[in-house]
């Protein structure tokens, strides 16, 4: 959770866009069909501030299931949510940077497998 001094810290609109993204992991871990959810976090990729601060709070979600050191069928389909999300193919007109996907993905793989 973002502490309130962290939350103080940053814009409304930073901190409104990291909620939606931690929704989309919520709703990714009650389901194996992660299509839909992959659709809505392209959606908030494409309407976030940036492809670093987009970077930022999928990371910094990603990082709070890591943290359970289980086994649980939750924490399995959220991992496999935010794989075929990293593996997607997300070039589009929205990506400034062409390497921002590559990067992106070999940023999530490496976080993953510490």
């Amino acid at each position: 959770m973002v502490s309130q001094k962290t939350a103080n810290s940053q814009s409304p609109h930073l901190v409104y866009h990291r909620d939606r993204v931690k929704e989309v992991f919520r709703a990714a871990q009650a389901s194996k069909h992660h299509e839909e959810f992959v659709n809505q976090m392209k959606s908030l990729r494409a309407s976030s501030e940036g492809e670093e601060q987009f970077r930022e709070d999928f990371i910094w979600c990603l990082k709070h299931v890591m943290v359970v050191y289980e086994r649980t069928p939750n924490v399995e389909r959220v991992i496999d949510f935010a794989a075929k999300f990293a593996v997607e193919d997300n070039a589009g007109p929205q990506v400034s940077d062409p390497d921002f996907w590559v990067m992106f993905s070999k940023n999530c793989c490496c976080f993953i497998l510490m």
